[in-house]
Formats: C-alpha cells, structure tokens, sequence
C-alpha cells in the first residue's frame, strides 16, 4: 500500500454550460460522483457546484493517481 496521495481539483461541467443542475439532481448527482471516488479508493474532500458546473476535490491513492482510466 502507498502511503502517497495526490489531490485533485475537477470541475465537471454541462454542456453549453446548460443550466441543467438543479437541487433534484444534485441529490442524484453528488452521490454518483462520491461512489466512483470510493471505487478507485479515493477520499472525498469537497464537492459542491451551480446550475451548470460542478466542483470535485478528492484525494487518490498514487497507482490510481498515475494511471488514465
């Protein structure tokens, strides 16, 4: 086990900038994004966005943080 981790900042945004964001998605949304972080074994720092982007802080353990999935 690597006791290196990388943190990231992503921003997911929707296309066009689309104001498609609303409260009922974010209640759909942010748990889909916490469970793909989970599942590369990552750590959820932040997460939190707007009508039309969506801000992801996280930490990845080092073989995941250098590998493109």
């Amino acid at each position: 086990m690597s006791l290196i981790k990388l943190q990231y900042h992503f921003v997911l945004g929707t296309k066009a900038r689309a104001p498609l964001i609303t409260p009922e998605v974010k209640l759909a949304l942010y748990p889909i994004i916490t469970g793909l972080v989970k599942e590369l074994e990552g750590a959820l720092i932040a997460i939190g966005g707007v009508h039309n982007h969506v801000h992801l802080a996280c930490a990845l353990p080092h073989p995941r943080a250098l590998r493109r999935s």
